[in-house]
């Protein structure tokens, strides 16, 4: 797991992982230098592909990510991309065609990217060269970079965002009103 804003609470939170089923190890960035930056350090700390990687900011509908790994893991895909319906400006627009990514940053069409990559060991290599700061896993896979590589299409439904603390205070508000 790579922390950076309030990694000691984070992990203190998650501990060794026992407490969820799972082995933890930390690995830190120390400044927010994107998603490939994260996945490096991940890597440099012992982390091994095939890489599940995701924005601890982001909430995704139960069952999501399981589905979207089991999809991927089928697959003979080299990357997995979660894709979803969205209007919202700013997002990173993908185009897909039969089930595969084959643009980033597209025009419109109201499908985005979800903060939610699956990697293989095969394309690890193409995080080397992306550009930055910030160094976005998208850029390894857009234009002459991303040339050759299967990015399976998984569809992983609406996304909440939770970035700042108004996003988390609008979120909580429903289950805060039940309770109070």
């Amino acid at each position: 797991m790579v922390t950076g804003h309030l990694a000691e609470q984070v992990e203190e939170l998650v501990g060794d992982g026992s407490a969820l089923g799972i082995s933890v190890r930390f690995a830190r960035q120390p400044d927010p230098l994107g998603s490939a930056d994260a996945v490096r350090r991940a890597l440099a700390a012992g982390a091994a592909a095939p890489l599940l990687v995701a924005a601890a900011d982001t909430v995704f509908q139960r069952g999501a990510l399981a589905r979207a790994a089991s999809m991927w893991l089928e697959s003979t895909a080299s990357a997995g991309l979660g894709v979803r319906m969205s209007s919202e400006e700013g997002k990173t627009h993908v185009r897909v065609e039969r089930g595969r990514v084959v643009e980033i940053d597209g025009e419109g069409g109201g499908l985005t990217a979800a903060p939610l990559w699956f990697l293989a060991e095969s394309v690890l290599p193409r995080l080397d060269d992306v550009p930055g700061p910030p160094f976005e896993l998208a850029a390894a896979f857009r234009g002459e970079g991303g040339a050759g590589i299967d990015v399976l299409a998984l569809e992983v439904g609406p996304t909440r965002d939770l970035t700042r603390p108004e996003d988390v205070a609008v979120e909580n508000f429903p289950y805060l009103w039940r309770s109070g």
